[in-house]
Order: C-alpha cells, then structure tokens, then sequence
C-alpha cells in the first residue's frame, strides 16, 4: 500500500511504491511583471510640424481637441514659456474654456495601466492643476489623476515628469484626456500610456515516480499562465546543476519523450536516482520547480534463497512458498517485493521473477 505523504524539494508529495509514477502535487508561483505595452507614444507632440513659434490650434497627431484653447505651442515667445522637453512643441489646454486633448485606444487585456505625462511650471506667480483622466467603457468609470501644482514664483519655466498608476479591470475602448483644473493653461509634453500585465500564477503539478529497473515512469506538469506558457524538462547532473533534455537516450538514466511537452516519458531506466524538475516560460520569464526524484530500484537477486546456487528450481520453490504465506527453506529469503515496487504480495512481484529467471529485465 502507499505511504504516507511526506515534502519532497519543496513539493508536497504522495509518494507511491508502484511502477508508474502516480500524481502528487505541488506550485511554484510565476508572477513576474511581462514588458510593458506601449499602447500610446507621442513623443514630445512633434507631429505634425508647426511652421513658426506661437500657439496654434493644430493638435498633436493621433488626439483630437475641445474648446477655444487645446493645441499645440511651438517656440518661445516669451520668456516665461516653457521650454518643452523633447523637440519643440508641446501641449497647450486650458480647462476654463472646456478644452480637453483626448487620445482613444483599445485596451486588449485587463492590466495596469501607467500614463507618463510631463507638466511645466511656467514662470512667475501664475500656476495652474494639470489632470489627467482615463475614461473606459468596460471599467463604466473614470479614473482621475490630478497633478497639483503650486502657486509659486519660479526664476525659470520647468518641467516635471509624473507616472499615473491606474488600473483596467477589463478589455476595451478607453481614451486618455488632459486638462486643467485652473484658469489658465496646462501645458503637457511627453506623454505616453503603457500597459503592464502580470502573469498568473503558474501551477506546476509533478509527480514522483519509484520503479523497478527496466520499467517506465512519468512526469506530469499542469501548466497555467497568461501570457501562453511553454515547457521544457532538466535532469540534475549534479548537486544544484540542472542542464535541458533532449527526446533520445540520457545517459546513466534511460531513454527519454516528451522533453518539451508537459509529460516526460522515461523508459528503459537504470538503476540509481533521477531527478528531473520542469522549467516553464513565458513573455514574463521563466519559473523552475523544485526538483523531482525518480526513484529506480534493482529487482532482487535471482538467488532467493541465499543458498549460493542459481539459478535454480529451489530458488522458484521457495519464492511461491514465501509468496503464498509459508516459511522459506534455508530461512533466509529475500523479501518478497522481488520488484521493489513496495506492493507485496503481488502477481508483479511473481511475474518479475520469473522474467528475469528466463533472462530478461526486471
């Protein structure tokens, strides 16, 4: 019968005495942040190309405008102006007139969202509160980030740059917007929006296998993740040093399926202990399980009885002996899991015996 549950590296393990391995289980969590999503990047609102200083009523490509003052500024006519961060031009819109700058996009995932947005302080007492809000329909709501800015003497225009932390709950259309708050002009440069999706826990499920010499035993992984996960198995060649496997024959260890799907197949194995943990990957990076043994065991020797002579008829006579409950002829007989599987007494244990009494593996 099975054991009792015990850890095995990290893993919580139903160990099993049976040919196969039988499934226990086990997650290791995989919750590195993916590269983000640049859904919009303007720039420094270089597009298009203003012909001469001034504030112009032209807005910056791919955004659309409202009210008397929403566009684009470009040069310096005066010196309280600020200078823009990138290129020559930037943003220009005061709220008081009911202007706004939108930009609509489509957000394909639930994420976090991050607005970089720069705001200018221009010179002198005069200041203004930027906002910058974020409409989505699949949210039904508006998510608001205002940039307070002071009501300050400043010796020279300055810029500074902000990173808005909102959050998308669902798939859809949405659109960005910037503003004021204040009577005059906010001026915004170098806006971008980006979309950072974190992948879901990862579960890697894995069995533990202890087989008899000869025979086959199996590693699953249950694989889950956003983005789409792959796999691929490593054997340990030494301790804490784990290289990738191919489909074919692993040497010392047997031969080897599935080396890049979620089931391993080894057949053919040798005699010792295996172990093999599974690497799964995904656009977030990669996460390993702990390793899993793969436990392989030699049959027991053809002289059951230990009287010295096998192969022999008093060596099968003694084993059926044993195996149906009597007492063993020379009384030191081997155990009757002849297979080492830890399921005795058994028609395997007897089938084994008998195989390799003819020659073959165990």
């Amino acid at each position: 019968m099975p054991s009792q549950p015990h850890a095995i590296g990290g893993l919580r393990a139903l160990r099993t005495l049976a040919c196969v391995g039988v499934c226990c289980t086990g997650t290791v969590a995989l919750a590195q942040p993916c590269d983000p999503v640049v859904l919009v990047d303007n720039g420094g609102f270089e597009a298009p190309v203003l012909a001469q200083p001034g504030l112009f009523s032209t807005v910056p490509a791919g955004w659309t405008a409202g009210g008397r003052i929403a566009g684009m500024h470009r040069g310096f006519t005066t010196p309280d102006v600020p200078v823009p961060l990138i290129g020559e031009q930037f943003a220009v819109v005061k709220m008081s007139d009911a202007a706004s700058m939108d930009r609509a996009f489509v957000v394909p995932f639930a994420a976090s969202c991050v607005v970089d947005v720069s705001f200018a302080t221009r010179v002198g007492a005069e200041s203004t509160d930027a906002v910058v809000r974020l409409r989505t329909a699949a949210n039904g709501a508006t998510g608001t980030a205002i940039l307070l800015g002071e009501a300050r003497s400043v010796a020279s225009p300055g810029w500074t740059t902000y990173a808005i932390n909102m959050v998308l709950t669902a798939a859809g259309p949405a659109t960005v917007s910037l503003g004021s708050l204040g009577p005059s002009s906010a001026y915004f440069d170098d806006v971008r929006l980006r979309l950072r999706r974190d992948a879901h826990p990862l579960q890697l499920e894995l069995t533990e296998a202890r087989t008899p010499e000869g025979r086959t035993a199996r590693l699953d992984v249950l694989l889950g993740g956003e983005p789409p996960v792959a796999v691929r198995w490593q054997h340990q060649v030494e301790p804490g040093v784990f290289v990738d496997v191919a489909d074919g024959v692993l040497a010392g260890v047997g031969n080897v399926s599935g080396a890049a799907s979620t089931t391993l197949l080894l057949t053919a194995l040798r005699p010792g202990v295996h172990t093999f943990r599974a690497v799964a990957t995904n656009a977030c990076g990669e996460s390993a399980s702990p390793g899993v043994p793969v436990v392989v065991q030699e049959c027991s020797g053809l002289d059951f009885n230990n009287d010295g002579i096998f192969p022999s008829d008093e060596d099968l006579v003694d084993f059926l002996r044993v195996l149906a409950g009597g007492a063993c002829s020379t009384e030191a007989c081997n155990s009757i899991d002849f297979n080492a599987d830890g399921i005795f007494p058994a028609d395997e244990d007897l089938l084994a015996f008998l195989r390799v009494l003819a020659g073959e593996a165990c």
